[in-house]
């Protein structure tokens, strides 16, 4: 969008100058001179709001499929060693941490996944609706893995071993 904003300025200045130039050689009317310029303002002006506006539809249409966060549509008994239950089902890696789990959210299929990265503290979070990516985002993990501290909640994911 920067590239086109520039690219219209430096299209916008060019033509100013030429009406101005062809105006001046014209009749040397100021009024031609004030009206180019001024349709020359509108049409910049217009096309300004014609970029603003597509840019806003483009991020309007960046769908997140229908995909809702864990959080707001089940809840797991988190003081339990597995909250799995009929509206949810946990999967767990070698350590115990959470792998993957799978609910229901609008007639459809959740999946959330995690990929650890130990040495950056972090996890890569997917999350799928009907098996599109819907959620792909990266959390800073505070501290190391224990699974005595059992199951948390945080930005709407679950987690075990981990206290944020």
């Amino acid at each position: 969008m920067k590239i086109k904003t520039i690219r219209t300025i430096a299209l916008l200045a060019l033509s100013a100058a030429l009406l101005t130039a062809c105006g001046s050689a014209e009749s040397g009317s100021e009024e031609k001179d004030t009206a180019a310029k001024t349709e020359a303002a509108t049409a910049a002006e217009t096309e300004a709001a014609a970029e603003t506006e597509q840019a806003e539809t483009e991020a309007a249409g960046q769908d997140d499929f229908g995909f809702v966060l864990p959080k707001d549509a089940v809840s797991p008994d988190l003081s339990k060693d597995d909250p799995s239950d009929d509206s949810i089902s946990f999967k767990y890696d070698d350590l115990g941490r959470v792998d993957s789990y799978t609910y229901q959210a609008n007639g459809k299929k959740m999946v959330v996944g995690y990929i650890y990265d130990d040495e950056k503290s972090s996890v890569w979070i997917l999350g799928y609706a009907d098996e599109i990516v819907a959620v792909d985002e990266t959390l800073e993990l505070t501290g190391s893995f224990d699974a005595s501290l059992g199951f948390t909640e945080h930005n709407g994911y679950f987690f075990k071993g981990y206290k944020f």
